[in-house]
């Protein structure tokens, strides 16, 4: 009986491996990505206007954007970091594994598990 339960735990979590969709793809990704959109067009206005990115996403409120959205998708807040070379803006949500999505200029979006480089 116990090898039994063990053949059926290490099938059940083959499938799971398998079956899951890579990071960045699906319908969470596509949601965040397509509301994350209005931000970092404002972003890109205010490096257009001030000649730097903005120290925070507040900075773009109200000049650029109406408001800031409490959340993008999965019920977790946006985050913002200006950095030397541009910005980072993430966006994460859970599918089961919990997974963020940042999106830099020049790179673009890219897309990992927690704690998977």
């Amino acid at each position: 009986m116990r090898l039994i339960i063990f053949l059926a735990l290490i099938v059940a979590g083959a499938w799971y491996w398998l079956s899951r969709e890579p990071p960045g793809t699906g319908p969470e990704a596509r949601t965040g990505m397509t509301r994350s959109a209005p931000l970092i067009a404002a972003i890109e206005r205010y490096n257009d206007a001030h000649g730097q990115y903005p120290p925070s996403l507040e900075d773009l409120v109200p000049d650029f954007l109406p408001l800031i959205p409490n959340t993008i998708v999965g019920g977790h807040p946006p985050t913002y970091e200006r950095t030397d070379r541009g910005y980072a803006f993430t966006f994460s949500y859970t599918t089961p594994l919990p997974v963020y999505c940042s999106y830099r200029p020049g790179v673009k979006w890219k897309c990992r598990y927690l704690g998977w480089n």
